[in-house]
């Protein structure tokens, strides 16, 4: 087996899973997931059976009372009331505003916008700029589209959905896509001004260290744990140099964080 991003062999796993739930809501019971690194540049990738039409099915379900136990404007609203020492979306427009330098954005795309607490709060901050979400799930994005009054694509990234904007962030989202590498080049190619920037949050491969196996950061759909070294690599790649990468604990939910500013 050849890592994703420096071709260098890699063979045993370090960690086997089973089944969890979100391939249990589209009825796969058994599975053994397989996690691996790269001994050249650190990056960890997981071995599953499903396929891309079988991760969009999840994304397309994931939000389903079943698994989260509440409605999307439920969530939101539980989301919203956080105060700022709580809140991880607070916290998160907070470190993009400084890393800008007090630039502010006239048009951001939010690519993987959930419930849509973190694009309504970035509004807020940059007040005055126009938003365009990108969401598969129907009840969130309809939620973003007409509760929050965003602009909310329900369906897939795609290049080129809109016109070329100011700021690009994917929070949570990079470590879904099976072909990361390819939608950072699309990204920069299709939908970011040439002196745009872009933001991303991904969980920190240090989480390997202190949460049991079974936890959800290591859930089917997160395919890829980036080290710092290993996404700079790969956003050099794409035409992107990051200026400003921060690693951060969330102490309520004990999850570690990568942020990076390019």
């Amino acid at each position: 087996m050849k890592c994703y991003l420096c071709d260098t062999d890699v063979k045993k796993p370090f960690m086997t899973c089973g089944a969890d739930k979100y391939q249990e809501l589209i009825g796969i019971t058994r599975d053994k997931r397989r996690w691996y690194k790269c001994p050249e540049c650190g990056l960890i990738f997981q071995k599953n059976c499903l396929v891309k039409e079988e991760l969009q099915q999840i994304y397309l379900k994931y939000r389903d009372v079943e698994i989260r136990k509440e409605s999307v404007g439920e969530t939101f609203k539980k989301m919203n009331r956080l105060p700022y020492e709580e809140s991880e979306n607070m916290q998160r427009v907070d470190w993009l505003e400084y890393g800008l330098g007090g630039v502010s954005p006239r048009t951001f795309i939010d690519i993987g916008s959930g419930l849509g607490v973190f694009p309504h709060e970035l509004k807020k901050c940059f007040s005055g700029s126009q938003a365009f979400c990108i969401e598969p799930e129907p009840d969130s994005a309809k939620f973003i589209d007409t509760a929050l009054k965003m602009v909310c694509h329900q369906g897939f990234y795609e290049k080129g959905l809109t016109t070329k904007a100011d700021l690009v962030t994917l929070v949570h989202v990079l470590e879904h896509f099976v072909d990361p590498l390819q939608v950072l080049k699309d990204i920069n190619e299709a939908d970011l001004k040439s002196e745009g920037n872009l933001f991303i949050e991904i969980p920190n491969p240090r989480e390997f260290d202190y949460l049991p196996k079974d936890h959800d950061e290591f859930n089917s759909t997160h395919l890829w744990f980036f080290p710092i070294p290993a996404l700079v690599k790969m956003l050099a790649k794409a035409g992107f140099e990051p200026f400003k990468v921060s690693t951060i604990h969330y102490k309520d939910r004990n999850l570690t964080r990568t942020r990076v500013l390019c």
